[in-house]
């Protein structure tokens, strides 16, 4: 089992206090100078939704699928 890391952990304060958080978001707030900070975002979160810290949400739009995690 993967353990989190103090990024993971604002996450998931940034999700509670604001109430969602998508990739796209948290690449901009918690990854920001990284050239693949969007992908390793979406896999932090998805790793936390799998762990049970979040919960998540599918947006259904006429572009990809977005997640936002609850």
């Amino acid at each position: 089992m993967q353990r989190t890391t103090f990024r993971d952990r604002q996450m998931v304060l940034f999700i509670e206090k604001y109430g969602a958080l998508t990739p796209d978001l948290a690449s901009r707030l918690f990854y920001t100078g990284l050239k693949s900070g969007k992908e390793q975002a979406g896999r932090r979160l998805q790793m936390l939704f799998k762990m049970g810290k979040v919960k998540r949400s599918m947006i259904v739009t006429c572009s990809p699928q977005y997640y936002n995690y609850l």
